[in-house]
């Protein structure tokens, strides 16, 4: 084995041979002795470095040697394929041997791969150990005494809290079951009515009549009728102190009361025989119905806000200016806001008596069939559209309430507003 020689720094901005050279025989020299440098790794690491960067996309074929006794009997090379594969770890090793005569080295290759599972496992190592620092600073945070005081002020305040919640649950319980029962009551008065339009079936609509009247009964029996009648008549029954609460329940109730209505007109639409109106005005007129209803909800919120807006429990000018002062606001609000839902009524109003719709009257001579391809049965006031395609007046009807295109050819078709033609009544409350 030759001397151990001391290794020079080289300059890293000048990239000759002769550095490459000095460093990369440094690095042998380390590799061939008898006790390991500590510092052997970033040595090799260094050579690499410098390798790469000199001649990123050369592969080393040959080590050419100038001093043989400053070399070990075995030097293992790592070719780079690029001037990234040393930061990959992964290259391929060639082993130089001395031949018979000394003076050259003879080389065998060796393709070395990265181990997935070492990497894998350090992968692991590693996650572990930032779970455990994770849950140490976790632990520390806990013990902490700033947040042990937090907990033992919480323990002493929560159950106040929880008091409090309780008697006003039990002081309110009987607004909470009205408010319950009128939605649940408006739930299936609903949902039987729709489903009467769906199955034609008349025990439908006696549910349906039945949850409306066990409405008012209800409401009857706990506040009385004068708690429904004189808020739909834009008053207010409201005792002084006049209280948040005791105002959203009253709009709330009066709300569910007016759509109970909606869906019990509704309903009595559906038992007149359809001589009397056809399907194409009932479907406006359950359009017409839905949105005059909202409208009216619309404004009925209104007196019940603005009284409570404007209340106050002192008498000062300053509270005098303010309650005055938001009351204006909310009547601003409500009027910029008014215009929407009454664009949408005034138009239905004026579609209730017109009788034009999607398409145009068949003659018996333009039938190409004699069924329609929506019901399978036999045409029933056939109606045209204007892409040629011939369909059952209510058929087409029903279909473009959700759909705007020909069910045979998808062509476009210039629809109206469909919206609530079907009979649904909406479920959003108006809380303001």
């Amino acid at each position: 084995m030759g001397e151990e020689r001391g290794t020079e720094p080289q300059p890293t901005t000048i990239w000759h041979g002769a550095s490459l050279r000095d460093s990369f025989l440094t690095v042998v020299q380390n590799a061939g002795s008898q006790e390991m440098r500590s510092g052997l790794v970033e040595d090799f690491r260094t050579a690499l470095d410098m390798l790469a960067q000199a001649a990123p996309a050369s592969n080393i074929s040959s080590v050419e040697s100038e001093n043989r006794n400053d070399r070990a009997d075995t030097v293992i090379v790592v070719d780079e394929e690029n001037a990234s594969s040393t930061s990959s770890g992964s290259g391929t090793r060639h082993r130089l041997t001395p031949n018979v005569n000394g003076n050259e080295f003879g080389r065998s290759t060796t393709d070395v791969t990265d181990n997935s599972e070492e990497y894998s496992s350090a992968n692991d190592a590693a996650s572990n150990t930032n779970l455990q620092r994770e849950l140490n600073r976790l632990r520390a945070l806990v013990q902490s005494a700033e947040l042990q005081r937090f907990w033992v002020v919480l323990l002493n305040v929560l159950p106040f809290f929880v008091i409090i919640f309780l008697k006003a649950v039990f002081d309110g319980f009987f607004s909470l079951l009205s408010l319950s029962a009128a939605f649940l009551l408006f739930h299936i008065a609903n949902t039987t009515f729709m489903a009467s339009r769906r199955e034609k079936r008349y025990f439908h609509l006696l549910q349906s009549f039945t949850s409306s009247i066990f409405f008012f009964n209800f409401q009857s029996l706990f506040y009385g009728l004068d708690s429904i009648y004189i808020p739909m008549a834009f008053m207010s029954r409201l005792t002084n102190p006049i209280t948040f609460f005791a105002t959203l329940h009253v709009v709330l109730v009066v709300d569910f009361a007016v759509k109970i209505i909606t869906v019990t007109v509704k309903a009595g639409l559906t038992v007149l025989p359809t001589k009397f109106i056809g399907n194409r005005r009932l479907r406006r007129l359950f359009q017409w119905i839905e949105y005059t209803s909202q409208f009216y909800r619309y404004v009925l919120p209104v007196p019940q806000w603005t009284r409570y807006l404007s209340y106050s429990l002192f008498s000062t000018p300053l509270t005098y200016f303010s309650d005055h002062f938001f009351a204006v606001l909310y009547v601003i609000y409500k009027a910029c806001l008014i215009q929407v839902i009454g664009r949408r009524w005034f138009e239905s109003t004026r579609r209730i008596f017109r009788l034009t719709s999607v398409g145009s009257k068949v003659s018996v001579g333009e039938e190409d069939s004699v069924q329609c391809t929506i019901c399978f049965n036999d045409f029933c006031n056939p109606i045209k559209l204007s892409c040629g395609h011939i369909f059952c007046e209510e058929c087409i009807g029903t279909w473009l309430d959700n759909e705007h295109t020909c069910p045979m050819c998808r062509a476009t078709v210039a629809q109206e507003d469909n919206m609530w033609k079907s009979g649904d009544t909406t479920y959003s409350p108006q809380l303001c």
